[in-house]
Protein backbone atom coordinates (compact mmCIF):
# COMPACT_ATOMS: atom_id res chain seq x y z
CA UNK A 1 0.00 0.00 0.00
CA UNK A 2 1.10 3.38 -0.94
CA UNK A 3 1.87 5.66 1.94
CA UNK A 4 1.24 9.35 1.90
CA UNK A 5 4.32 11.67 1.88
CA UNK A 6 4.35 15.45 2.02
CA UNK A 7 7.54 17.36 1.37
CA UNK A 8 7.88 18.13 4.98
CA UNK A 9 8.41 14.04 5.48
CA UNK A 10 11.01 14.20 2.12
CA UNK A 11 12.50 17.28 3.93
CA UNK A 12 12.80 15.39 7.42
CA UNK A 13 14.55 12.29 5.43
CA UNK A 14 17.34 14.37 3.94
CA UNK A 15 17.73 16.61 7.17
CA UNK A 16 17.88 14.01 9.98
CA UNK A 17 18.78 10.89 8.45
CA UNK A 18 22.78 10.32 7.62
CA UNK A 19 23.67 6.70 7.77
CA UNK A 20 21.92 3.71 5.97
CA UNK A 21 20.16 2.05 9.37
CA UNK A 22 18.79 5.65 9.97
CA UNK A 23 16.79 5.90 6.48
CA UNK A 24 16.46 2.59 6.60
CA UNK A 25 14.64 3.21 10.40
CA UNK A 26 12.67 6.13 8.91
CA UNK A 27 11.06 4.03 6.39
CA UNK A 28 9.88 1.64 8.15
CA UNK A 29 8.64 4.08 10.66
CA UNK A 30 6.89 5.95 7.45
CA UNK A 31 5.88 2.11 6.77
CA UNK A 32 3.71 1.65 9.91
CA UNK A 33 1.79 5.21 9.29
CA UNK A 34 -1.59 4.34 9.00
CA UNK A 35 -2.81 5.93 5.32
CA UNK A 36 -6.08 7.72 5.40
CA UNK A 37 -8.18 8.47 2.84
CA UNK A 38 -8.46 11.85 1.74
CA UNK A 39 -11.99 13.55 1.50
CA UNK A 40 -11.45 15.11 -2.09
CA UNK A 41 -14.44 14.86 -3.97
CA UNK A 42 -16.00 16.55 -0.81
CA UNK A 43 -13.75 19.07 -0.65
CA UNK A 44 -13.94 19.70 -4.47
CA UNK A 45 -17.74 19.94 -4.44
CA UNK A 46 -17.85 21.94 -1.76
CA UNK A 47 -15.84 24.65 -2.90
CA UNK A 48 -16.99 24.70 -6.57
CA UNK A 49 -20.55 24.96 -4.86
CA UNK A 50 -18.89 28.20 -3.32
CA UNK A 51 -17.45 29.50 -6.17
CA UNK A 52 -20.98 28.96 -7.68
CA UNK A 53 -23.28 30.54 -5.39
CA UNK A 54 -20.99 33.68 -4.43
CA UNK A 55 -19.17 36.19 -5.73
CA UNK A 56 -16.17 35.85 -3.33
CA UNK A 57 -13.65 32.99 -3.71
CA UNK A 58 -14.11 30.66 -0.22
CA UNK A 59 -11.58 30.53 2.11
CA UNK A 60 -10.65 27.04 3.51
CA UNK A 61 -12.19 28.53 7.23
CA UNK A 62 -15.76 28.86 5.28
CA UNK A 63 -15.37 25.45 3.29
CA UNK A 64 -14.73 23.40 6.45
CA UNK A 65 -17.45 24.54 8.65
CA UNK A 66 -19.68 24.17 5.50
CA UNK A 67 -19.26 20.53 5.05
CA UNK A 68 -19.53 17.98 8.20
CA UNK A 69 -16.96 15.64 6.19
CA UNK A 70 -14.64 18.56 5.95
CA UNK A 71 -14.64 19.67 9.26
CA UNK A 72 -13.25 16.36 10.50
CA UNK A 73 -10.08 17.32 8.97
CA UNK A 74 -7.63 20.01 10.63
CA UNK A 75 -7.38 23.46 8.30
CA UNK A 76 -3.99 22.39 7.79
CA UNK A 77 -4.39 18.88 6.60
CA UNK A 78 -6.79 20.98 4.37
CA UNK A 79 -4.19 23.51 2.97
CA UNK A 80 -1.80 20.64 2.51
CA UNK A 81 -4.27 18.44 0.56
CA UNK A 82 -5.47 21.10 -1.68
CA UNK A 83 -1.70 22.27 -2.30
CA UNK A 84 -1.14 18.92 -3.31
CA UNK A 85 -3.80 18.96 -5.74
CA UNK A 86 -2.73 22.05 -7.08
CA UNK A 87 0.71 20.46 -7.64
CA UNK A 88 -1.00 17.85 -9.14
CA UNK A 89 -3.19 19.66 -11.28
CA UNK A 90 -1.61 22.91 -11.49
CA UNK A 91 -4.17 26.19 -11.47
CA UNK A 92 -7.14 23.97 -11.44
CA UNK A 93 -7.59 24.51 -7.73
CA UNK A 94 -5.27 26.24 -5.77
CA UNK A 95 -5.00 28.03 -2.40
CA UNK A 96 -3.36 31.52 -2.04
CA UNK A 97 -1.60 33.04 1.35
CA UNK A 98 -4.38 34.19 2.61
CA UNK A 99 -6.40 30.80 2.53
CA UNK A 100 -9.03 31.41 -0.45
CA UNK A 101 -9.39 28.59 -2.79
CA UNK A 102 -10.03 28.84 -6.54
CA UNK A 103 -11.09 26.03 -8.48
CA UNK A 104 -11.24 26.48 -12.39
CA UNK A 105 -13.44 23.25 -13.45
CA UNK A 106 -16.03 21.23 -12.32
CA UNK A 107 -15.32 18.59 -9.38
CA UNK A 108 -16.72 15.58 -11.99
CA UNK A 109 -13.83 16.76 -14.65
CA UNK A 110 -11.18 17.15 -12.18
CA UNK A 111 -11.78 13.74 -10.28
CA UNK A 112 -11.83 12.52 -14.37
CA UNK A 113 -8.35 14.31 -14.60
CA UNK A 114 -6.86 12.82 -11.62
CA UNK A 115 -8.38 8.91 -12.37
CA UNK A 116 -6.75 9.79 -16.27
CA UNK A 117 -3.24 11.11 -14.66
CA UNK A 118 -3.04 7.97 -12.11
CA UNK A 119 -3.54 4.91 -14.21
CA UNK A 120 -1.73 4.91 -17.23
CA UNK A 121 2.13 4.94 -15.86
CA UNK A 122 1.14 3.39 -12.69
CA UNK A 123 1.70 -0.65 -12.44
CA UNK A 124 -2.42 -1.83 -11.69
CA UNK A 125 -1.93 -3.19 -8.12
CA UNK A 126 -0.23 -0.20 -6.96
CA UNK A 127 -3.16 2.11 -9.52
CA UNK A 128 -6.00 0.22 -7.70
CA UNK A 129 -4.26 1.38 -4.07
CA UNK A 130 -3.76 4.47 -4.58
CA UNK A 131 -7.36 4.87 -6.64
CA UNK A 132 -9.03 3.38 -3.83
CA UNK A 133 -7.47 6.06 -1.31
CA UNK A 134 -8.60 8.88 -3.44
CA UNK A 135 -11.95 7.44 -3.53
CA UNK A 136 -11.62 7.53 -7.36
CA UNK A 137 -13.73 4.41 -9.03
CA UNK A 138 -11.01 2.56 -11.29
CA UNK A 139 -11.64 2.62 -14.72
CA UNK A 140 -9.48 0.66 -17.05
CA UNK A 141 -10.19 -0.87 -20.46
CA UNK A 142 -9.90 -4.89 -20.99
CA UNK A 143 -6.86 -4.28 -23.25
CA UNK A 144 -4.97 -2.03 -20.85
CA UNK A 145 -6.15 -5.38 -18.29
CA UNK A 146 -4.61 -7.85 -21.14
CA UNK A 147 -1.36 -5.81 -21.54
CA UNK A 148 -0.87 -5.76 -17.52
CA UNK A 149 -2.16 -9.30 -17.02
CA UNK A 150 0.56 -10.35 -20.10
CA UNK A 151 3.25 -7.88 -18.58
CA UNK A 152 2.84 -9.50 -15.10
CA UNK A 153 3.05 -13.06 -16.12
Amino acid sequence: MPKQLTSEDYKDLFETCFTPKEVEDWIEEKCKKKVTKKPIEELLKTVYKFSKEDDEQPSIHAIRVASPILRKYPVEELRTLIKSLENFLGKLISINKDDIISIQSTPERIMKILNKEIQPEIPAIVRTAYLKLLGIKETITSSEKQKEDHESA
